[in-house]
């Protein structure tokens, strides 16, 4: 397993703040999601889970799935499920996953699972593991995200590379 770290600092906060807001005012507005949290717990919980997402999706290439309630789309198409949780919890989210993808199927938990490991507040993130459903439970597993991610990361530097107007010189042949 890869290395894979961030801040929160090093992702867009405007587009992050932005889609918290929207999917925690979604929550919010209907009393079987909302479970009596205030609008403020909702944010702070979404913000904190969001930031992983938003990671995949600025830094490695990952798509924002459209559908409600449902996380991101890597690279080679696959829809992931995105969980963030404390080093302690993880364990605990992964039997939590397994339980929603057996008994809560309206749930409709893609195949494969991401989690990230981040102290509340900490700012710091670690993806812990990447996890495919195999009929019983989520396991350890990988398909090659990272390099799929690599080539769109590459392909966006250069887009970058190319867009600068220091490039955009006109010649007079």
């Amino acid at each position: 397993m890869p290395n894979l770290r961030f801040n929160i600092k090093d992702l867009n906060q405007k587009q992050l703040v932005e889609k918290s807001n929207k999917e925690s005012d979604a929550i919010y507005s209907k009393e079987s999601t909302r479970k009596g949290r205030t609008i403020e717990a909702i944010r702070m919980s979404n913000l904190y889970g969001l930031a992983s997402e938003q990671f995949l999706i600025e830094k490695c290439g990952f798509n924002d799935d459209p559908r409600a309630y449902k996380d991101v789309i890597s690279p080679q198409g696959h829809s992931v499920e995105i969980k963030t949780t404390s080093a302690k919890g993880v364990a605990k989210m992964l039997n939590t996953c397994d339980y929603w993808k057996v008994s809560e199927p309206w749930r409709q938990l893609p195949e494969w699972l991401m989690v990230f490991e981040s102290e509340w507040l900490s700012g710091e993130y670690i993806l812990q593991g990447t996890y495919k459903w195999n009929g019983q439970s989520y396991a350890d597993a990988a398909f090659d995200w990272q390099k799929e991610a690599k080539a769109a990361i590459d392909l966006r530097e250069d887009e970058l590379w190319l867009a600068n107007p220091v490039w955009n010189i006109s010649h007079n042949a």
